[in-house]
């Protein structure tokens, strides 16, 4: 049987990345004209993210604000992996696109819910307004 790693991430290692991330900004990341922030933004946009860090113990919550950082720079080539968290972070289990007016399954890890399936609301909320709410965490 596999061993469960811990769900919680230390203080120490939440600071490091990032406080990483927010200095390597400025010496990688190039396309500030699609990013959400502006360059003299990103020390304020920081300070405020490190606060949020800085509570947020549960190694999934510490995930999404990372996602959200990285979605203020609205760049799909920027993003966040944590390869110690159990199952899949995010609370669908599965992608989809827009097509043809209507939001289309392209990946599900979802015994249930198959690629080319057509998404009409995800917990009694359409699937617009759940977009909505959780377009803070997408990346371009």
């Amino acid at each position: 049987m596999k061993k469960r790693k811990a769900q919680t991430i230390s203080l120490d290692e939440r600071v490091f990345i990032l406080s990483k991330t927010y200095a390597s900004i400025p010496l990688y990341f190039a396309h500030w004209e699609d990013a959400k922030i502006k360059p003299e933004q990103l020390d304020s946009v920081y300070h405020t993210f490190l606060n949020r860090a800085i509570k947020t113990e549960d190694r999934k919550d510490f995930f999404l604000l990372m996602w959200e950082f990285f979605g203020l720079l609205n760049n799909g080539h920027s993003w966040y992996r944590d390869d110690e968290l159990n199952g899949n972070p995010l609370p669908l289990g599965f992608s989809c696109l827009e097509m043809a007016g209507q939001r289309v399954v392209t990946w599900s890890s979802i015994q249930t819910l198959k690629k080319g399936d057509v998404v009409v609301s995800i917990n009694d909320k359409s699937i617009d307004d759940y977009y909505t709410d959780f377009s803070k965490y997408i990346s371009a």
